[in-house]
């Protein structure tokens, strides 16, 4: 009875223990059975039948370490597969963030040539802009000019010869003639008529010294001649004082400085940005001042040229000049 009652709890046991791969537990099961059976009829003796009953257990252990094994073994495919998983998951976001910033560096890429377009283009309109103001600019200078050069041009055609009581006419008149004029009579009409013949041949000459430095490149007269000085200062002159602002190449600003001595410029004054003041007195600068009377330049139209002797004079000492002694009666 104790070897059936162990044949019985061994299969109790055994209905516990998982089927292995060659299917041993139910041969097992049908050996113990069998065995059991042997017990029950007393066909076997006790000896064959507690071989019988040993060499199960022994067939039931080493099936519940093969058990164990597979166990083992089936845990660790499933950890493995586990791992390859989450490898698998890490690679395919690391995959999904390299795209990310593929598509974050193309979406750059694009944006930076698109600003760099839109900057190439606004640099041309802003070229064009330049340009288009500049040809604007040197078109109204032109228009300036020829209104200019056209009026003195007319007050040339409307003042006529002078007077038989003054000179006869003066365009016929050596430069020498004209210097003794000026230095040595006193007749103011004289004085006035040679000094406006000096200008108007100054006029003349800077007009073709231009024109023939554009085609030729150089002059092939000698430079004009400075207008002589005289020790006889005319009581009746006006002086009269003018600032005007000068335009620059790259907007830069300058001033100009002109001393009327009656209708003829007798002092000037250029200032510039980075560039030394320039001091010119009729005289002796008459080539570099500014040959139009004072009725032609229409400075004293302009509102807000004409300044006070002091400022001019204050202006020409501190940049240098030498203090002018105007004689008054």
């Amino acid at each position: 009875m104790d070897v059936a009652l162990k044949i019985r709890r061994l299969l109790s046991a055994l209905e516990k223990v998982g089927e292995t791969e060659m299917g041993e537990k139910g041969k097992i099961e049908d050996k113990l059975i069998s065995l059991l059976d042997s017990v029950m009829k007393e066909d076997l003796s006790v000896g064959n039948v507690m071989a019988s009953y040993n060499d199960c257990v022994k067939k039931v252990d080493d099936m519940i370490i093969a058990l164990k094994d597979a166990e083992i073994l089936r845990k660790q495919k499933e950890e493995e597969e586990k791992r390859r998983k989450e490898e698998e998951e890490r690679e395919r976001r690391m995959e999904e963030e390299r795209a990310l910033r593929r598509r974050i560096e193309e979406a750059r890429q694009k944006e930076e040539e698109e600003w760099k377009k839109r900057k190439k283009e606004e640099e041309r309109v802003e070229r064009e802009e330049k340009e288009k103001e500049e040809r604007q600019r040197e078109e109204k200078e032109r228009k300036r000019l020829d209104a200019t050069l056209n009026a003195e041009r007319r007050m040339e055609e409307n003042v006529g010869p002078p007077q038989e009581s003054v000179a006869n006419d003066l365009s016929t008149w050596k430069y020498g003639e004209l210097r003794d004029a000026i230095n040595n009579s006193t007749d103011i009409e004289m004085l006035m008529a040679c000094k406006a013949e000096f200008h108007r041949r100054l006029r003349v000459y800077n007009e073709w010294k231009m024109k023939t430095s554009n085609q030729n490149g150089s002059s092939p007269l000698p430079p004009c001649r400075p207008l002589p000085t005289t020790n006889c200062t005319l009581k009746n002159n006006e002086h009269r004082y003018f600032k005007i602002p000068l335009g620059g190449a790259g907007g830069q600003q300058g001033l100009l400085y002109i001393h009327f001595d009656g209708q003829w410029v007798g002092r000037q004054m250029e200032m510039r940005p980075g560039q030394k003041p320039a001091l010119m007195k009729a005289g002796k600068d008459d080539g570099k001042m500014m040959h139009m009377s004072l009725e032609q330049s229409g400075l004293t139209r302009r509102k807000g040229a004409e300044i006070k002797g002091e400022e001019f004079d204050t202006v020409w000492t501190h940049l240098g000049g030498e203090a002018l002694s105007v004689w008054k009666p």
